[in-house]
């Protein structure tokens, strides 16, 4: 799968106007695979600049503590853990402001 494609999914998927619902709809679930599809997924928006802070003015970030703090088993757990590490030194690097603005104009 070429870098462009992901690329152009994930915007597609951080487009979807109910994305962050329904992910934390999802996450709630007590079966561990569908868990880690929804980490994985959320952790894929990590992967360029703009997608981060597009990712965290969704608030994909909390997501993933849903399902760190309701983890239906070690795997899901360590997945979100490490996903909520990667989400924490983004936000760290990234100025808040540049965040809350960028929230205004996709709401």
């Amino acid at each position: 799968m070429s870098v462009t494609f992901q690329l152009q999914s994930c915007e597609q998927v951080l487009a979807h106007p109910s994305l962050y619902d329904s992910l934390m709809l999802f996450s709630k679930t007590s079966h561990a695979i569908l868990q880690k599809v929804i980490v994985k997924i959320v952790s894929c928006m990590t992967g360029h600049t703009d997608m981060r802070i597009q990712a965290l003015s969704r608030n994909l970030d909390q997501v993933l503590l849903q399902i760190k703090h309701n983890a239906a088993d070690r795997e899901a757990w360590n997945m979100a853990d490490t996903g909520v590490c990667v989400y924490g030194l983004v936000l760290k690097s990234i100025p808040q402001c540049i965040v809350q603005g960028f929230s205004r104009h996709t709401r």
